[in-house]
């Protein structure tokens, strides 16, 4: 979003990893359990999990916000 450029999700990752340390933990256990089960079983996410990932994604979506407030035509 801050670059608007695409890559995969291990190089987001670490990107988001390297912006938010706090979220680290959440980060690697996403990514371990997407590494471990999601793609071969698509095992639920665990409940522990679930509220870490739901974290994360609020804070997506309020970058979100401000990169479409911070561009002239809102984009």
């Amino acid at each position: 979003m801050t670059t608007g450029g695409q890559v995969g999700k291990a190089e987001a990752a670490r990107w988001a990893s390297s912006r938010w340390p706090h979220l680290r933990p959440a980060i690697d256990a996403a990514l371990e359990w997407r590494r471990t089960q999601a793609v071969r079983d698509e095992t639920p996410v665990p409940t522990e999990l679930a509220a870490q990932i739901a974290d994360l994604l609020t804070i997506a979506e309020t970058m979100a916000g401000k990169a479409d407030r911070s561009t002239p035509t809102g984009h």
